[in-house]
């Protein structure tokens, strides 16, 4: 389902729909507070005193290798504010300023360290260590490496103590923590520098031994060799890189579109056309991370960046191969010149360059241990109190009305808070400015409840002779026929006093009528505001264009057939598909009766004609434009019953065809989320949609159901058997002194 972002317009108007849950939640925890603050001790005065810590890093080429030695403790600044306020340095503190209970405090911090936890509860370590905790605060400054020690205590000399005792703490245990690693990076570099001359040793007495071997043998070109043995291990190495890179690509080709994978090719690029096309392939993956954030993996589009990124892929593939067999004829023109020099220089260049490598390793060991030895002399100290303590701040406790004032503000924040979890859980729309603020779409009708029971019953009351007959509950839903002086029937010729205001201002004449979902009363306002058009003197068309369950032959007594499927299928023209009201009273009234019912001779009826196979095919044929201009040219108005918006495509297949939509919307019946993305749905094929109509209002709200259910329930339902005909006839014969009537 796609996502929304609230706006400030959506914010403003939570607060005013949920204003009283606001407002309680602000009284409730203003008057719990001051209740509190009536039974709660008085506020106690507190100091703060704060000391500065800087700390660096070792910046000579040895400190990095120090500090790189050491792979279990990481040196940014936020582990170091972890670690001022750990157990260690607590313990630490409170044992220098005497806070540690008397058995434990002539005892040594790791003999402490090494008691059990219920031995620690026991002594009262944990309650000296929690209550510091509560008391100390290390917090970094802005983005320096600077990290300020806050103390709060009762007196303002035991804040500052505490304070710089905890900051002289950390220094002590950072700066023998980092000497500690300096002595072991200079066993190790020591270890590592016999190694290293060793392995030189060997080197040299190996090269004089073959140089008195082969004295005079040898030729003036091992240079020459030497530089090209260097070459071709550097081509060499280019070419795993390569293969490490293809590796990665063929990985991110055989990968799903939904699977972590590496979307961007590591290592070292060298051609520009890579770069680009790395560079390309980190937007796209950028931009398919942004859009899974509210869509799936099924959506389009991120189908199609998929399909541009393995595009991307395939495309560097194809240049590392290239470059891989490039490098790799470097390669081997290398080795065939190796292979044709006498094997005695070949020798000699490997040996001079494995002497020059364990010369080179036995130097830069040196260097390492000198920096080290230096560091030892003049001690490590990457930790500096950059400022002590000398005052503290007195803090005053908050008096009953800030508490109150506080306590307020955080009950409006949790009101508005919990009036944003109502609103999201209650999926109904309360009143019309909810639907066209909701939508930003106008309400253009106001439907009332149409009792089918009370129609029928004041039918028969009307017409004795009716009585024998049985009216259909669909048939009774014809109320701008049956009681044209009804709330309902005054409420659809204000509908269609709406749409021909819109026919006034040149929006066209085909409109379509139908819902975001099953069971809205869609084909009840289609067959009205036909009735209630034609009745006004409206040459009307009403169209069945629902192709999967249609219903207006039933409620007008017609045959199904010839209808709207023979005129797409080309077997019939509209003229020859279309019924008038003459097929309605067919044998069933007589002149008398037709004049009760003015205007119905301007209603015509196209029915559906029967169930296609491709109902959406059928609709988006090159049949339907062709048609919708020929009824247009003939009538003045032209209505449409399509099926809903989300079970199927035919909606949205007709909408694009005609001038504008009518969507209609049962209150309570289905949930806005349904009802938005139906029009969502609608304006992403470019319909125009005119307005809402709200259909049944005295309705109540009925639990949400999942458009899947919608599809299962609309798609595959068995039509239902048709009722009979023969008392629609005599019901509009009757309709002039039935309900129509009645005041």
């Amino acid at each position: 389902m796609p996502q929304y972002e609230m706006s400030l317009r959506d914010y403003l108007r939570i607060i005013a729909k949920r204003k009283q849950v606001i407002v309680i939640m602000t009284v409730l925890l203003g008057v719990l507070t001051y209740g509190y603050t009536l039974i709660s001790p008085g506020a106690k005065t507190e100091f703060r005193a704060t000391a500065s810590v800087r700390v660096s890093r070792l910046v000579t080429p040895t400190g990095v290798f120090i500090q790189a030695l050491d792979v279990n403790e990481a040196n940014d600044i936020a582990t170091q504010v972890v670690r001022i306020t750990s157990q260690e340095t607590l313990l630490k503190s409170a044992q220098k300023i005497n806070r540690l209970p008397e058995s434990v405090q002539s005892a040594s911090i790791e003999e402490i360290l090494k008691f059990d936890p219920q031995l620690l509860r026991e002594k009262g370590v944990d309650e000296a260590i929690s209550s510091l905790r509560m008391k100390v605060l290390a917090q970094q400054k802005s983005n320096t490496n600077i990290i300020d020690i806050t103390a709060r205590e009762e007196s303002e000399a035991m804040a500052i103590e505490l304070a710089n005792t905890v900051a002289e703490v950390y220094k002590e245990s950072s700066d023998a923590d980092n000497n500690e690693r300096v002595r072991n990076a200079k066993k190790f570099v020591e270890d590592k520098l016999k190694e290293a001359q060793e392995t030189y040793r060997k080197a040299q007495e190996d090269l004089n031994k073959f140089r008195q071997e082969h004295f005079g043998t040898v030729s003036v070109a091992r240079e020459q060799f030497r530089s090209l043995f260097a070459e071709r291990d550097k081509t060499m190495d280019r070419i795993e890189a390569i293969k490490s890179q293809v590796a990665q690509l063929k990985q991110r080709e055989a990968a799903d579109m939904d699977q972590d994978v590496i979307d961007f090719i590591a290592g070292e690029l060298e051609t520009r056309t890579l770069q680009k096309l790395n560079n390309d392939l980190i937007d796209l993956q950028l931009e398919k991370l942004r859009l899974m954030v509210y869509l799936k993996a099924e959506a389009p589009q991120i189908i199609d960046l998929e399909r541009r990124i393995k595009s991307i892929v395939r495309n560097m593939r194809n240049e590392l191969d290239a470059e891989q067999v490039r490098l790799q004829k470097k390669v081997d023109d290398i080795q065939r010149t190796l292979d044709r020099a006498p094997g005695i220089d070949l020798q000699l260049a490997a040996k001079d360059r494995d002497v020059a490598t364990a010369n080179r390793l036995v130097e830069e060991w040196e260097k390492s241990l000198a920096e080290i030895n230096v560091k030892l002399a003049e001690r490590v100290e990457t930790v500096k109190i950059e400022e002590r303590a000398v005052a503290a701040t007195e803090i005053k406790g908050a008096g009953p009305w800030t508490k109150v004032i506080v306590g307020a503000i955080v009950g409006a924040i949790f009101g508005f808070l919990l009036a944003i979890v109502f609103e999201v859980l209650d999926t109904s729309i309360d009143t019309i400015e909810d639907v066209e603020t909701f939508l930003e779409t106008p309400v253009i009708g106001v439907v009332p409840h149409i009792d089918v029971e009370d129609v029928k019953a004041r039918v028969r009351e009307s017409s004795p002779e009716m009585a024998r007959h049985m009216i259909s509950d669909g048939s009774a839903l014809l109320i701008t026929q049956l009681g044209p002086k009804s709330a309902s029937a005054e409420a659809f010729r204000t509908l269609r006093t709406n749409v021909e205001f819109a026919m006034m201002q040149n929006k066209g004449k085909a409109f379509l009528i139908t819902s975001s979902a099953l069971g809205e009363g869609k084909t009840t306002v289609a067959a009205n505001l036909a009735i209630s058009m034609a009745q006004n003197g409206r040459r009307t068309l009403l169209v069945s264009a629902d192709l999967r369950r249609p219903t207006i032959y039933r409620m007008f007594g017609l045959d199904r057939q010839p209808g709207l499927t023979d005129v797409l299928l080309g077997r019939l023209n509209w003229k020859e598909a279309t019924k008038s009201i003459s097929d309605v009273f067919l044998g069933g009234m007589s002149s008398r009766d037709v004049m009760r019912t003015p205007g119905l001779e301007n209603l015509s009826i196209m029915t559906w004609g029967g169930i296609p196979s491709n109902p959406s095919e059928l609709l988006s044929s090159s049949r339907m434009p062709e048609m919708i201009a020929e009824v247009k040219q003939n009538f003045d108005v032209v209505l449409f019953d399509a099926p809903p918006v989300l079970p199927v495509a035919d909606a949205a297949v007709l909408s694009s065809k005609l001038d504008a939509v009518v969507l209609v919307y049962k209150v309570g019946e289905i949930g806005r989320a349904v009802l938005r993305r139906a029009k969502v749905q609608l304006d992403n094929v470019g319909a125009t949609v005119l307005g809402i109509v709200l259909n049944d209002l005295t309705s109540e709200i009925a639990e949400f159901r999942t458009e899947s259910q919608y599809y299962r329930q609309y798609y595959y339902k068995e039509e239902e058997p048709r009722q009979s005909s023969s008392w629609l006839s005599k019901a509009f014969a009757s309709a002039g002194r039935g309900l129509g009537g009645r005041k």
